[in-house]
């Protein structure tokens, strides 16, 4: 036969007397497929315990209406059913079977049972961890692209910086040579590298006048020494005649 399960409302009067009697029954077969229909997760599922503790819901169907949730072997799920049967609701974290669930539970407050609905962990917070490794890659790859962005930033600012030492570690020896230059960035240090190459091309020019001059002037000088010389040979032939 199929389990029916009763619910009486007494009405009364003003004066607190009852005048009628509401009936309902209920199949608890069609509340034992909406409670089965109810889960979490692929494995999730939902307990249903009358105000005695009896299984009306569960997986294992050798325990519907004949073992109670506080007869259980684990303490953990003992527990469960006492909160279950406390007449309040709220969400309990436990251990069976090696696996961590979490129950979220209510009470049926006309009929004095109590409800829940168990789920893995692992299988409830799966989108949460998978968004969460998402976001972790995510920050990985900016730190990643903002790193690169530093270092090649860091990098043209250097780069000019570098190429003036170079120079002026040169020009310190007195090498005024012209050489190719390296230099790409247009910004002020670029600009400020630009007019270091030009000094030395200034610098060069003038050392090289300055060449120009000297050796100019120092064929000058030999020529007016063979002059001298040949002046005092002439008076030296004059003097002796």
């Amino acid at each position: 036969g199929k389990i029916i399960f009763n619910s009486i409302a007494v009405a009364r009067n003003d004066a607190g007397q009852p005048v009628a009697m509401i009936l309902a029954a209920i199949y608890v077969q069609s509340i034992m497929d909406k409670v089965q229909e109810f889960k979490l997760g692929e494995r999730g599922y939902s307990l249903l315990v009358s105000k005695e503790g009896v299984y009306i819901v569960n997986p294992d169907e050798e325990s519907i209406m004949k073992k109670k949730i506080t007869e259980e072997e684990n303490p953990a799920m003992v527990e469960l059913g006492q909160k279950m049967l406390s007449g309040e609701d709220g969400v309990f974290r436990f251990t069976n079977a090696g696996q961590k669930m979490i129950a979220f539970y209510t009470p049926i407050k006309s009929s004095g049972w109590g409800m829940a609905t168990l789920a893995y962990e692992d299988e409830l917070f799966k989108p949460v961890t998978s968004m969460l490794t998402i976001m972790i890659i995510i920050s990985i790859v900016i730190v990643v692209l903002v790193s690169g962005g530093i270092w090649i930033t860091v990098n043209r600012v250097m780069s000019p910086l570098g190429n003036m030492m170079n120079e002026m570690k040169l020009l310190s020896t007195g090498d005024f040579r012209e050489r190719p230059s390296n230099i790409e960035s247009q910004d002020e240090l670029g600009m400020l590298a630009n007019a270091v190459l030009e000094m030395r091309r200034g610098v060069s020019k003038v050392m090289k006048a300055v060449n120009d001059s000297a050796e100019s002037l120092a064929g000058s000088a030999e020529a007016l020494n063979a002059t001298t010389e040949q002046s005092s040979k002439a008076a030296n032939q004059v003097s002796q005649s």
